[in-house]
């Protein structure tokens, strides 16, 4: 019974599939470039957003250095500075 099925869906669905696929090949290039054209000015606005994130990360990281460099240059509690 499912064996059935499964060849009418494949008779019925296979020419809407061909038809399709024969659509995609014979639109014209223009059309076929401004899919890519968008999906190139996405790709430009991550790599803006990734690098922009990569220098708010550089500069925690400095920040982070900056702190710990004061923080092991502090004095203990309980020391005092002229022994």
């Amino acid at each position: 019974m499912l064996a059935f099925i499964l060849a009418g869906a494949t008779i019925l669905l296979f020419p809407f599939a061909v038809a399709s696929a024969i659509g995609m090949l014979r639109r014209p290039p223009a059309a076929r470039a401004g899919l890519d054209l968008a999906t190139s000015e996405r790709l430009e606005q991550v790599e803006r957003t990734l690098e922009s994130l990569r220098r708010d990360m550089s500069r925690l990281d400095d920040a982070q250095r900056f702190m710990t460099k004061l923080l092991e240059q502090r004095p203990a509690k309980g020391r005092r500075l002229a022994e």
